[in-house]
């Protein structure tokens, strides 16, 4: 390889790097790549194609690092143990597979990201990941601008898609662009859409 893996962002539970190949590949690299892993008994899945698995990653990263920085720097364990928070999760979880998969319609991909599946396996292997705090709570406490582009890219595309994504946008909002608001609360109870105001999360600190 010309290029050594590496870490971008907080990797999906159960995934501890992602190897990035250059553009050039002949055919059959990718199995070549699983062989050599499988080799060194090292787990290994390959994903119909890219587009899918960053999708399938953006399941994960928008709803816990969405929620773990509007309500002020919060771990996992804390969105996972109060119920209406990952309820919240759930739900903006749902919306990323809802807006996945149509962008890999459009592609004409055959590909889908099963929803039942996704939802079920990303909680129950971020249940054994302790009280994990992700990038960007990292860069709230340590004041650096937020990596918001991680919800606001899908969006966008939720957009032209004609997708709703209501929890998806909130939590976007609750992390602005080139800014973080340490010690506030970035995003209110009511600004989530759950349709009742007394089930809405308790974003405050």
């Amino acid at each position: 390889m010309h290029q050594s893996g590496r870490i971008r962002g907080d990797p999906p539970p159960g995934v501890w790097a992602r190897l990035h190949q250059p553009r050039a590949r002949r055919p059959g690299g990718e199995c070549d790549a699983q062989a050599l892993l499988t080799s060194g008994n090292i787990e290994t899945v390959v994903a119909p194609n890219l587009r899918y698995a960053r999708w399938e990653k953006l399941c994960w990263n928008i709803p816990f690092n969405g929620l773990s920085v509007a309500g002020g720097g919060i771990g996992t364990q804390t969105i996972l143990g109060d119920p209406e928070l990952r309820e919240t999760a759930e739900r903006a979880m749902r919306e990323v597979v809802l807006m996945g998969n149509a962008d890999l319609v459009s592609l004409k991909s055959p590909a889908r990201l099963p929803e039942e599946e996704v939802v079920g396996r990303m909680f129950s292997l971020t249940e054994t990941m302790g009280d994990y705090r992700t990038s960007m709570v990292i860069d709230y406490v340590l004041g650096i601008p937020s990596r918001s582009k991680r919800s606001g890219n899908p969006v966008r595309r939720a957009g032209e898609l004609d997708v709703a994504v209501p929890t998806v946008e909130a939590l976007h909002a609750g992390c602005p662009r080139g800014c973080v608001h340490r010690g506030e609360t970035l995003l209110r109870p009511e600004d989530l859409p759950s349709g009742d105001s007394s089930r809405a999360p308790r974003l405050g600190r």
